[in-house]
């Protein structure tokens, strides 16, 4: 076998970043949109130890499980890749990730214990935070993300795995922004100062707002003066990040332009202090089960 070569392949499991994974001659060749059931044609498009790469030329069969993508950026974006799958059936497939992960790099026997269905999110546009790269363009300003793969800034002016709070900061925040003609950052000729919008928000859809920004300006702190006045903005912060690459989003300096110094998470009673650049978990609908569940299930009795 080699690049460009096209061979039928029919797709036997999942990938753990979504991929479909089909055999030819034991080869496992991994397919961005495949998923089990499907039966399709493929190009290879890359050769590795053990394993080979490859696109869809076209579908001879296509899975009872596949799906319409309700995203309009879906094929281009990359930062999601199991929409194209129904629900029910995409968590039935995270349960078989969790089975083969348990079997292929453990010694645990997996049939020795009960290992339970996904526990589905019980809402869309669940995440509490967003980083999203910038650019202005004419003096206007959008929100972009990188396609899979590539440098290629995609535009997207919503995200709908956001919440709505957070989709409509960033166009006000925005807007603002190129009212006061600050400019972003140009990878290319490495000038410019804005590079990514970040927001998180809490349970109570209060905001944490921060620019990331190349170098430190004085309008970045006009900005934050402004929007530190949006509704559910509590606290505004830059980030200063000097590196020329793409896929770093945050530097080590953060300072605190306006408002308050953290932003408060609770869960089951307990306060979490979270800054711009503090991990967390991002669905803001599962943050509550996943407590609830290993509470549960460990049965705590205080004396621990």
């Amino acid at each position: 076998m080699k690049e460009n070569d096209k061979i039928y392949l029919d797709i036997k499991r999942i990938g753990i970043n979504g991929e479909g994974i089909g055999y030819y001659n034991r080869l496992a060749i991994f397919v961005p949109n495949a998923i089990p059931g499907d039966r399709v044609l493929v190009s290879i498009t890359r050769l590795e130890n053990k394993m080979a790469f490859g696109k869809i030329i076209d579908f001879e069969k296509k899975a009872e499980a596949r799906s319409n993508p309700i995203c309009k950026y879906y094929n281009d974006c990359g930062a999601c890749n199991t929409m194209h799958i129904k629900y029910d059936d995409m968590l039935k497939l995270k349960r078989d990730l969790v089975i083969e992960a348990l079997s292929r790099y453990t010694k645990i026997n997996y049939r020795a214990f009960e290992i339970r269905q996904t526990i589905p999110s019980p809402n869309f546009g669940y995440r509490n935070k967003s980083q999203m790269i910038v650019s202005n363009v004419n003096n206007e300003f959008n929100t972009y993300m990188i396609k899979e793969n590539s440098n290629i800034s995609i535009l997207v002016d919503e995200c709908i795995v956001n919440d709505e709070i957070i989709n409509k900061l960033n166009k006000k925040i925005l807007e603002i922004a190129s009212k006061l003609n600050i400019t972003s950052y140009d990878y290319k000729t490495k000038k410019g100062t804005l590079k990514y919008l970040t927001i998180r928000i809490n349970e109570k859809k209060e905001a944490l707002v921060c620019f990331v920004c190349y170098e430190k300006n004085d309008l970045i702190k006009e900005l934050a003066k402004k929007v530190i006045k949006l509704d559910n903005v509590i606290s505004v912060y830059e980030n200063i990040n000097k590196e020329i690459k793409r896929n770093v989003i945050y530097g080590e300096e953060s300072n605190l332009l306006e408002g308050e110094e953290y932003l408060i998470y609770t869960v089951n009673n307990i306060k979490y202090t979270l800054t711009p650049t503090t991990f967390f978990q991002l669905n803001q609908y599962q943050i509550e089960n996943l407590f609830e569940l290993v509470l549960k299930n460990l049965k705590l009795s205080g004396k621990e």
